[in-house]
């Protein structure tokens, strides 16, 4: 899903069972390079 984070379109990726992962966090999950940040719902 693209969003925009500080007037920047960004890739995301909700962390889920029954999501498929895209590409880019197969890759970066081989490489152990991924950067992680949690938006947490209230």
């Amino acid at each position: 899903m693209e969003v925009k984070y500080k007037n920047k379109s960004v890739e995301v990726w909700e962390i889920s069972k029954t999501n498929e992962q895209p590409d880019w966090v197969r890759i970066e999950e081989q490489e152990k390079q991924r950067k992680w940040w949690g938006l947490w719902r209230k």
